[in-house]
């Protein structure tokens, strides 16, 4: 069941309390940005209406939304972080859901995937660091980014899931997947994905070991 968005001393946004007159958007990434543009300006009311549009189903609406809170940006709040919100927010905005709103997968915004991920792999506002947690979301923003696609990365997660399995963080060691993943995340030639990629080369992980390949890199 979705669950919606609450902060300090309000309750879950029902459809009685819904303000009227505002048109009907056909592009919810680009209103979610523009409503977060303001929000982080100061305007209070364009939070409350971002927060709004996340209970609605607007995924880019939750995701922002959450970033607000994550970075300490909600209006009225003294650039104080709440974690735990953002949290509820990334997890809003990933869910997918089917027609009885019932949660079928974690997919849905890659980008709250990746955010929940930095969460768990580092800890913060009281979350504890878990490898395994983190490694779970970062394969949910790489399968989320990747949709049906068997070409595109998102490298960013990828570099993240190769340092894991290498260093076993949270999870078992496993040199091998760490290799796939490396390998997977320097095709988009960022320069750590790269160097990640060369390393694994260089040091034999994965039962690959072969400096002069590793070299051009």
């Amino acid at each position: 069941e979705r669950q919606g968005l609450q902060t300090q001393g309000s309750t879950q946004t029902s459809t009685a309390n819904k303000p009227t007159g505002r048109p009907l958007l056909q592009n919810e990434q680009n209103h979610a940005k523009e409503l977060y543009r303001r929000a982080q300006a100061g305007n209070s009311l364009a939070a409350e209406e971002l927060k709004q549009a996340a209970n609605e189903g607007n995924r880019w609406a939750a995701l922002q939304y959450g970033h607000l809170a994550h970075t300490g940006k909600l209006p009225g709040r003294g650039g104080q972080l709440d974690i735990a919100l953002a949290v509820r927010a990334y997890n809003l905005a990933s869910k997918e859901t089917d027609a009885q709103g019932r949660t079928v997968g974690m997919t849905g915004n890659y980008l709250a995937a990746y955010n929940l991920g930095l969460i768990y792999y580092y800890g913060a506002g009281g979350i504890k660091p878990n490898g395994a947690e983190a490694r779970r979301w970062f394969q949910a923003a790489q399968i989320g980014f990747q949709g049906r696609s068997n070409v595109r990365s998102f490298w960013p997660a990828l570099v993240y899931l190769a340092q894991i399995d290498e260093r076993g963080y949270g999870v078992a060691r496993n040199p091998k997947q760490a290799f796939a993943y490396w390998e997977q995340a320097a095709r988009s030639r960022d320069g750590e994905a790269l160097y990640g990629y060369a390393m694994a080369i260089t040091t034999g992980q994965g039962g690959i070991q072969n400096p002069y390949r590793a070299y051009p890199l």
